[in-house]
């Protein structure tokens, strides 16, 4: 198994939609399953839809590989959610920490370690802004006002996301997919050209500990039906999943099936795989899946 750091560099706004209704929210990274399933877009593109079925089912047996979700980075600095479990640091300062979207990689790795968090620490957030839209009603050209944000990334910052290869004949094609996925953008509102990217680092890299008898998800996961897992032993935040299927292969739009997922930070007293959850709509034409399995880093509590 090979490990990769991959940054990507936006040359325009994201528009990641959260639950709700209308455009005004919008996240501030890129959960590993929206990733993937831009990813197999943009590898059924280049590599047909056979290529893709393949790739897909060989996540049933052994995943080819693992990927986390995106999080921002700025300059050298690498930011990662925090920990669900409890910080090893001095009382007047959790109140402040737990307000934090992201931490340095520093304090992340003394968080998973038991070790007590170096105070203060480099603080970072992405601005989001809200911004007035103008929809026109076909038939009488009447307008309507609406609003959509818009996560907006200061130079020199960008996101990242770490690529576990278990099949290192996947390679080459997956940084292909990749690309190509920079110029067919990611996230919603890409008629307006939001989401697009240039893939500016793709360095074999490993700096977090490996998964040990504890373990902490930096991906959205479903528990699989093997991950006999007990939730009132572990640490973790419900999040809930849907959308829109973005398919290159049907033209028809249909809404994903609702999920919940234990979001980015939670921790599990031994470790767990996740699985590729089928969702598929009834009638629709080819299978749907979502993307939940854990990319797991080894952690010190209890």
């Amino acid at each position: 198994m090979r490990e990769y750091l991959v940054k990507l560099q936006p040359v325009s706004p994201f528009h990641i939609g959260e639950p709700g209704i209308g455009l005004e929210a919008c996240q501030s990274y890129v959960p590993a399953d929206l990733l993937f399933s831009a990813l197999c877009n943009a590898y059924g593109a280049l590599f047909g839809k056979d290529e893709l079925e393949s790739l897909l089912n060989s996540f049933f047996s052994s995943p080819p590989f693992l990927i986390s979700s995106a999080f921002p980075f700025c300059k050298d600095t690498l930011f990662f959610p925090p920990p669900l479990i409890p910080p090893n640091i001095k009382e007047e300062h959790r109140k402040d920490v737990k307000k934090r979207q992201f931490i340095p990689l520093e304090a992340f790795n003394q968080w998973i370690k038991g070790e007590e968090i170096s105070y203060p620490f480099e603080k970072f957030e992405l601005e989001v802004a809200v911004l007035p839209s103008v929809a026109l009603d076909r038939v009488n050209m009447s307008s309507e006002i609406y609003h959509r944000s818009a996560l907006f990334f200061p130079k020199e910052s960008g996101l990242f996301f770490l690529l576990r290869l278990n099949d290192e004949g996947m390679l080459e094609k997956f940084r292909g997919a990749l690309e190509l996925l920079g110029d067919m953008g990611i996230g919603g509102e890409r008629s307006l050209g939001y989401g697009y990217f240039k893939v500016k680092s793709f360095e074999e890299k490993s700096f977090l500990p490996p998964p040990n008898s504890s373990i902490l998800t930096l991906s959205p996961v479903v528990p699989s039906p093997s991950d006999s897992i007990d939730l009132s032993q572990c640490f973790y935040q419900l999040s809930p999943r849907g959308g829109w299927i973005s398919s290159i292969f049907e033209k028809r739009q249909g809404r994903r099936k609702r999920i919940w997922m234990l979001g980015e930070g939670s921790v599990f007293p031994k470790p767990i795989k996740g699985q590729l959850v089928d969702l598929t709509p009834e009638g629709f034409p080819h299978k749907v899946y979502r993307y939940a399995f854990a990319f797991p880093v080894g952690v010190i509590f209890g």
